[in-house]
């Protein structure tokens, strides 16, 4: 598109991005756009043109060239238009995949701030302790020593599924992590499972939590001591069009997700002695 639209040369504004590599039909798309460009605003960021956002129109595709910076959430998708348009329009782009977890996003919004010359303000950091405190009780109050979540397992592409398995390695100091990727052959950081491969049997009182599609939920089995949190890549709903697992109120989605369920488990067990949580799927 860059190359059969003529694309109008133009005077950079500064403090101002192109996003690409984003699209609009993977799960919970515009849920996660629209906290990245909460999250930039943080600094004084304005978004100036989302490449595959469903609003975007030819006339906006024209003056991609008055942002400053490029930022590619998705190198098999917006890497080779950042090329061109440093190339063509002096832009200057950086990597940044979309971030996870307390540390995924701290880490995010300040490389990309520092790359721009910019000061993350202390109202970010005061979101982020503010979170991680709001959680940090609710598991106090909410996990017992008697059940424990021993392992959690994540099934999809590596972009989706890496920077999700680190938050919760961050989050989770003593938890087993799994990875299904399914575009390479794996991961050095975390172990690997398959529909091939059968876990080691969860013991009693033991849960897991699974983040993929309820297909890895049939392959993986134990259902009964599985939360389960899907990303499968179907449109949204209405109801779910602005949610999200990225960011800051996305890791703070999560979260409660685990939660729920996990106390789903626990009141379920009180009052029938076993585990009967069978068809219990939040998104």
């Amino acid at each position: 598109i860059l190359r059969k639209i003529k694309v109008v040369p133009c005077q950079k504004i500064k403090k101002t991005v192109n996003i690409l590599g984003y699209s609009p039909i993977e799960r919970y798309g515009k849920g996660t756009l629209q906290e990245l460009k909460r999250m930039l605003a943080f600094c004084g960021i304005a978004v100036n043109y989302v490449a595959g956002e469903m609003t975007s129109s030819i006339d906006e595709v024209a003056l991609i060239g008055q942002a400053e910076y490029n930022i590619v959430l998705n190198a098999e998708r917006g890497l080779e238009a950042a090329k061109w348009l440093e190339e063509k329009q002096g832009q200057p782009y950086f990597l940044a995949p979309v971030p996870y977890g307390e540390r995924g996003c701290r880490k995010w919004l300040h490389s990309i701030a520092a790359t721009m010359g910019l000061i993350v303000p202390e109202s970010f950091e005061r979101e982020l302790q503010e979170l991680q405190k709001e959680i940090f009780l609710v598991r106090m109050q909410t996990f017992h020593n008697d059940f424990k979540v021993v392992r959690c397992i994540f099934s999809g592409t590596y972009d989706r599924v890496i920077p999700i398995a680190k938050a919760v390695k961050d989050e989770w100091k003593n938890i087993s992590i799994y990875v299904s990727i399914s575009d390479r052959e794996g991961s050095e950081e975390f172990m690997h499972w398959d529909s091939q491969m059968k876990l080691p049997e969860l013991q009693e009182n033991s849960l897991q939590i699974l983040v993929g599609t309820e297909i890895d939920q049939i392959l993986l089995g134990d259902i009964e001591k599985t939360i389960f949190i899907s990303k499968d890549d179907i449109s949204d709903s209405v109801r779910m069009a602005n949610s999200t697992l990225a960011g800051i109120r996305g890791w703070a989605a999560f979260m409660e997700q685990v939660f729920t369920q996990y106390r789903y488990f626990i009141n379920q067990n009180k009052s029938t002695g076993a585990f009967v949580c069978k068809g219990l799927y939040l998104n």
